[in-house]
């Protein structure tokens, strides 16, 4: 190591890294990293040894074709780093935040590329993110979560970062916010909704899982999902209605190709409803029509995502469990 280098290493959890396997590796394919070359930074990403973690076991463990992969590391190498830079990874103080801003983004480039490169020269077509991702601030500061971020310079003894996160940047996971605890009220009430068989339908177990991957800030993904879903049952649900009606094949073939989203949610159903029903659906109707014309803008490069107005999208969203219960019960 050069005297002007930093080396920076990041113990990886499985709750870092995504899932995947290798297959048929020994001792010597682990200590072939891949490496990365991210904001003038030689960047190394190692997958830890299966046999290195059962170590501490009285009966050593035996090597096999498959191993999931749980820990890795990450190397770092900072030629000729900036003054501050250096400074900020022996204080806790402004430059520190700093610092770890930029640790963290190298891991997140890291990550990204990996992904990119698993979905193409690995032909993993079943690729997932990491299934527990920290946020900034968890990242480096989690009690029991894994090791600490290390670093030295010059050479020296490897020291743990401990960097200064300011308060307005520690954002609690949202799942461990207190309406979202399980308490034991919801316990019982989860435990009889388990006994007499009372589960959601798998439409709306669906648009819950949307409604989360947007509250990850997913929100392109949360838009177009949901619109794709409500769409085709809307379609569904006018085919029906109009089918009864009409009773006529060569009518519905005709109208097939005018059953668009905004006719079917505007124009189909508003009519097919009573007028109490249609006065309560009524806001919820709106909001999964504002959630359409994101749609729509999103398709035609009109808007980019970080633009998309969450409170927009999330009353679309509670609009759109709201109509899909509606449309289960027809």
């Amino acid at each position: 190591m050069s005297k002007n280098k930093v080396l920076i290493k990041i113990d990886l959890s499985l709750a870092d890294i995504p899932l995947f396997g290798t297959w048929k590796w020994v001792a010597k394919d682990y200590k072939t990293p891949l490496t990365f070359y991210i904001d003038k930074c030689k960047v190394k990403f190692l997958l830890q040894d299966p046999i290195d973690d059962h170590k501490h076991l009285s009966t050593p463990a035996k090597r096999k074709n498959l191993e999931i992969m749980h820990n890795s590391t990450i190397e770092i190498e900072y030629d000729n780093p900036p003054a501050d830079f250096i400074r900020g990874l022996k204080t806790s103080g402004k430059l520190s935040f700093q610092t770890a801003k930029k640790i963290y983004s190298i891991y997140e480039q890291v990550m990204y590329q990996f992904e990119m490169t698993c979905r193409t020269i690995g032909g993993m077509k079943h690729f997932m993110g990491p299934p527990l991702k920290k946020s900034f601030d968890l990242f480096f500061d989690e009690p029991g979560y894994r090791a600490p971020v290390r670093w030295c310079y010059q050479g020296k003894t490897f020291q743990n970062f401990k960097p200064k996160i300011p308060k307005g940047n520690r954002k609690r996971n949202p799942l461990f916010k207190k309406k979202e605890l399980i308490t034991k009220d919801k316990w019982i009430k989860m435990n009889y909704a388990i006994s007499v068989n009372d589960f959601p339908q798998e439409e709306i177990l669906q648009i819950l899982r949307i409604q989360s991957e947007f509250l990850y800030n997913k929100k392109k993904f949360a838009v177009l999902e949901c619109s794709i879903m409500l769409e085709a049952m809307l379609v569904e649900h006018s085919y029906r209605i109009l089918r009864n009606k009409w009773q006529s094949n060569n009518k519905m073939k005709d109208l097939k190709d005018e059953l668009s989203f905004n006719n079917v949610l505007n124009i189909v159903l508003p009519l097919s409803l009573s007028g109490s029903k249609f006065k309560k659906m009524k806001e919820s109707l709106a909001a999964v029509n504002a959630l359409r014309k994101i749609r729509n803008r999103i398709i035609h490069g009109e808007i980019k995502e970080k633009d998309i107005d969450r409170s927009v999208l999330e009353k679309g969203i509670d609009g759109g469990v709201k109509l899909v219960k509606y449309l289960i019960k027809q």
